[in-house]
């Protein structure tokens, strides 16, 4: 609960730093974010996924991936 309060003053502290940073910058800033998700989920979470796996997961994966090329195709279009 306490973290919750606290999102939107690093929101304001997070937006007086990014609206001096130059638009190549940013994109660069936000490349290495989107990194670190990746790394943090295919790391920590999917490990932990495995140990829960139930006799379905390889329908819900396969799914899942259905679907976000489904939203690539359509967004092309």
């Amino acid at each position: 609960m306490i973290a919750g309060l606290t999102t939107p003053i690093g929101a304001f502290v997070a937006y007086l730093f990014i609206s001096k940073v130059k638009g190549s910058t940013l994109g660069l800033m936000l490349g290495f974010v989107v990194g670190v998700l990746l790394y943090v989920s295919a790391s920590h979470l999917l490990p932990e996924a495995r140990e829960h796996e139930k006799e379905h997961s390889t329908f819900a994966f396969l799914g899942g991936v259905g679907l976000a090329l489904f939203l690539v195709l359509t967004k092309r279009l």
